[in-house]
């Protein structure tokens, strides 16, 4: 028996070679469908359309959430002038697609930097012209400590 492959979620089309001989009526169109039957005895029918050059063409549409994954026996079905045939037997596994799943397994915290304090400073020398001494005077961006009413008190 053949076996064929499906991914569930794709679209699929067969084709066939169909030969029918021996005495029919020149106007008959024979019916034809695929059929498979899955673990449970449920049976998905899909339809076929035949050509005049012994073709027939038939179209599984994606089955996800229709079917589960597995392998149905099938069957390509002919009816003709009230006369039964299957004149072709194989398995079909329906598969289920490709996917990617990730899961966190432990979130790291990254240690923050800590950067330092800079404390700008702005120092500048001053020349007294009497002694010709260089004095150092040092400038701090710091805002003066504004004195509190406990302060007051205390330097009472």
């Amino acid at each position: 028996m053949a076996k064929v492959e499906f991914k569930l979620d794709e679209h699929h089309e067969l084709a066939f070679t169909v030969d029918i001989t021996g005495n029919t009526k020149v106007d008959s169109t024979p019916q034809i469908r695929f059929v498979c039957e899955g673990p449970d005895k449920v049976l998905y029918s899909f339809e076929g359309v035949y050509s005049k050059d012994s073709q027939v063409e038939i179209e599984i549409p994606p089955m996800k959430g229709k079917i589960s994954e597995g392998v149905y026996s099938s069957r390509l079905e002919v009816i003709l002038e009230d006369r039964y045939f299957v004149p072709l037997e194989l398995e079909v596994n329906f598969t289920q697609p490709t996917s990617v799943v990730a899961e966190i397994i432990q979130v790291k915290e990254k240690p923050k930097k800590v950067m330092p304090k800079i404390e700008k400073k702005v120092v500048a020398a001053l020349v007294s012209s009497k002694s010709k001494k260089i004095e150092s005077v040092k400038f701090s961006k710091k805002k003066p400590k504004m004195p509190t009413l406990a302060d007051k008190f205390r330097n009472k």
